[in-house]
């Protein structure tokens, strides 16, 4: 039977997309996966079929692909999408944010996944997290602390250096108002 003008738009734009994209039955097996999600997992299109779509993002704890599909199958809204790490044969790996949804015809359900690349973002976070840790480790040493304040608020933040230098425990909080104002107030010397 000749496929009708909307199912070829429908394949093209599937196809075309530089987004990586895959449709699966219920039971998460790949029916259809376009060049980007080809390209993400590093396996041709023909060898995508009938394997498991969780198979190329699951790691030794879990397995976020298959609880996410199973959550949206069992009607769940609420975890629609994730972030998770896609691992290649040749030992590539890609941070991608997960989409899914479901895609119902009068003869099945299907659901399309949608792969958005976030290693750069994800990069990004994990350099900002190893420089925070390493200043962190500077103010400790140099016994440095800060805070910031909002004018017209009570509302403070302290680093860690901070609480070092009141001798405060970060894990229970930071003094009341009074208290930090004359922790400050004693810092300055009159002029």
């Amino acid at each position: 039977m000749p496929l009708k003008s909307e199912e070829i738009d429908f394949q093209e734009i599937f196809e075309s997309s530089p987004l990586a994209k895959v449709l699966i039955d219920r039971d998460r097996n790949i029916l259809y996966a376009n060049k980007a999600f080809s390209s993400l997992v590093g396996s041709g299109k023909s060898e995508l079929l009938n394997q498991k779509v969780d198979d190329f993002f699951q790691t030794e704890a879990e397995n976020p692909v298959k609880r996410l599909v199973e959550a949206l199958i069992k009607g769940s809204t609420e975890e629609v999408q994730l972030e998770t790490l896609s691992t290649t044969e040749k030992n590539s790996k890609t941070w991608v944010m997960v989409t899914c949804s479901e895609q119902k015809s009068s003869k099945a359900s299907f659901y399309t996944l949608h792969f958005h690349d976030i290693t750069i973002a994800k990069n990004k976070e994990q350099s900002l997290l190893e420089k925070e840790i390493l200043l962190d480790h500077m103010s400790e040493l140099g016994k440095i602390g800060g805070w910031q304040l909002e004018p017209g608020s009570s509302d403070a933040v302290w680093t860690k250096g901070t609480y070092q230098i009141f001798g405060f425990d970060p894990e229970k909080g930071m003094p009341d108002q009074e208290r930090r104002k004359s922790l400050f107030e004693c810092l300055i010397e009159p002029r």
